[in-house]
Formats: structure tokens, sequence, C-alpha cells
């Protein structure tokens, strides 16, 4: 049939390939070869089995007498029609046996065949489902099968356009190609196109911790602890709900803010040198506002030699502010100290109270 296989038989038993073997042998005879029933017009759809379970299928050798064959020559990856016309049994019948087989047409051109998803040196997020697609033209016949590999591993057959297939592809290095039939047998191997599955990287928010409060003005630092097992991280940014708060181009991925009272969904979104983006889980802080200072008291009220005093209690960081007012129903109050507190008593004392009829308080804030 080809320089590959030589189909002849013995005086006795099955027929086998005289290139490679000496003998018939069951199961196994003749060697690089698969058969079906069925012509090369349905070739891709039917199944293919050794030759003796296919005579076994059929009643034996003599029953395949007229029954359409289809041959796979496994190594030339050639489909050929094959039927048998007589076989030989008895004294008197022998090895003899003989059969037709179909030629492809002298000049039959190949098909032509190519991938045009995905292009060559694109990159993906890993894993994902990619769709491959193949355009397959045959100028003297027509396509009848599409199979696409990666590597050497097929991931599956197309028998009719549009040659689509959709794969699940892992992180790594793919290198896909598609090899076409037409309906003669021939076949093309497409050039390869080589793609790259990418892990995405990694980052966590490792400070503030979920939960936390602090107390106006919070300034913090908001830390990211950022990886890519296939690359390298190439920058984070940092976020407050959907507004960005800036972002660090290397580790240590650290950024000093400023956040105004209320509550504070952050997080954190790191890119690798492949373009791949991950966000990290959100972090919620609260920034609180300082409480309203406790009621001021005035204490030791004293009035000697016309000089008037008091007292009274101070909270640490509030101001307070000690005034006076002639009416009561003053228009304007008058300062005589206005100070930060620290926790102690502070002590007021106005030396002009003699001259006129005062009224005098404290405001905290």
């Amino acid at each position: 049939m080809t320089d590959k296989v030589w189909i002849t038989r013995g005086s006795e038993n099955g027929i086998y390939n005289a290139k490679t073997e000496t003998n018939f042998t069951h199961f196994l005879s003749p060697a690089d070869t698969e058969w079906a029933s069925g012509t090369t017009a349905n070739y891709n759809s039917v199944a293919y089995t050794d030759w003796n379970t296919w005579v076994q299928a059929s009643g034996g050798p003599p029953s395949t007498v007229g029954v359409n064959a289809v041959v796979h020559l496994k190594s030339d990856d050639i489909y050929l029609d094959l039927k048998f016309t007589s076989w030989g049994s008895g004294l008197l019948g022998g090895g003899a046996f003989a059969y037709m087989r179909s030629t492809p047409a002298t000049g039959n051109n190949p098909p032509s065949v190519t991938i045009t998803n995905p292009i060559d040196g694109g990159t993906f997020v890993a894993p994902a489902m990619v769709t491959i697609q193949a355009s397959a033209n045959d100028t003297d016949g027509s396509v009848t099968n599409v199979q696409f590999f990666d590597g050497t591993t097929s991931l599956g057959n197309v028998a009719s356009s549009p040659f689509d297939l959709s794969v699940s592809l892992a992180a790594g290095s793919h290198t896909l190609t598609a090899v076409a039939s037409d309906n003669l047998g021939a076949t093309t191997t497409s050039p390869a196109v080589t793609v790259l599955g990418n892990s995405p990287p990694s980052i966590s928010i490792t400070n503030p911790i979920d939960g936390a409060t602090f107390a106006s003005p919070a300034n913090i630092t908001i830390q990211a602890s950022a990886n890519d097992t296939d690359g390298s991280v190439t920058n984070v940014q940092f976020f407050d709900g959907t507004t960005s708060l800036g972002n660090v181009a290397s580790s240590p991925y650290d950024l000093p803010v400023s956040l105004a009272v209320g509550s504070h969904t952050l997080t954190a979104v790191a890119s690798d040198n492949l373009g791949a983006t991950k966000t990290s889980s959100s972090v919620t802080v609260t920034v609180t506002g300082n409480p309203p200072p406790s009621a001021v008291s005035i204490l030791n009220p004293s009035f000697k030699a016309g000089v008037f005093s008091f007292s009274f209690g101070t909270q640490n960081g509030y101001s307070y502010n000690a005034q006076f007012t002639l009416s009561l129903n003053p228009t304007n109050w008058l300062s005589f100290t206005n100070f930060i507190g620290d926790g102690s008593v502070a002590q007021v004392t106005d030396v002009d109270s003699t001259n006129s009829l005062r009224y005098y308080r404290v405001e905290a804030h």
C-alpha cells in the first residue's frame, strides 16, 4: 500500500504487514493499521479497531468479501477505502486473497490551515476557557476535519466550518497547532501559535486590621503584602471605596494616608508584569471625632478686696475660654483667658470687678 505498509498473507491465517512483521498475530496484525466498516466519506465518525476484531464482527474473513472498509495507515496518517473481493480457505484456497482499494487522485492538493485566534505571543489570565479558531480551505476538494493540539496532546476536533474549539488552558506556555484533513486523506499542520497562561498576583492588606477604630485626626500607614508566582508585582494601588489613595511601585507596599471622620473601606489592587490584576479583600476602619468636653462648673467663687476670682477643672486637649459680660442680655462676651486644658484646675481673677456689675461664664470646646 505504502512504503510503511505491505499487506500480505501466509498459507493460512490472516493478513499481516510484511514491512514490519514476519507472520500474522491475532489482534495485532497488520501492524500500523486500524480498520472500520464504512467509507472515507465518513472516516472521521466511524469506530476503528484492529483487523482481527473487525473481521470477527463480520463473521470471519470470508464474510468480509464485498464489505466496505476504511483502513487507517497510522504512521502515514492516510485513510483508504478497501473492499475484499475474494478470500481463500481450505486445501484449494490456501492463503489466497484479493481486494480493491482507493488511491487518492494524482496531484491532490493538501488543504491549508492557520490558527486565527488566539494570536501568537498572546497572554491570558489562567486558568481560562479559550476559543481556538482556525481557517481551513482545500482548493481541489473539501476540508473534512480539523484537529487541534497543545504540543502533542489532542484537544479535540471539529468536522465542519466554523473550525472553532473552546478549551480550558492552565497557567504556563501552550504551543497550539491545527491539523486539517481533506476528502482524499491529505493533511496539513498549521504554523504553531504560542500563548502564555499568566497566574494573577496575590495581595492582602496587613495594616490596619479589619474593624480597627482611630481617633481624628487619623494619619495611618496602609501596608499590603503582594506576590506573583510566575512573574513580578509591578504596582500596588490603594483605594478608599472607589477613590484612589495612591500607588506604590515596589516593595514594601506601604502608603501613609490621612483619613477623615467616618467609615472607610480600604482595598489594594496588585498588577503583575504581564498586566494581570488582583484586588485584595476589603478592610473596613472607622475614624471617630473627639467626644464633647464635660460640662464646666465654676468652683470656689470669691470676692475679696474688690477682686473677684473663681476656678474650674479642665480636660486634656480641649480649648477653654473664660468670659464676662455687663448685661443679662449680652450682645457680646469679653474674654480674659483662652487656653488648652491639661487636666488641671484653672484659676481666673478679675481685678476690675468693682467698677461694674458683671456676669461670668466658661466655654469649653
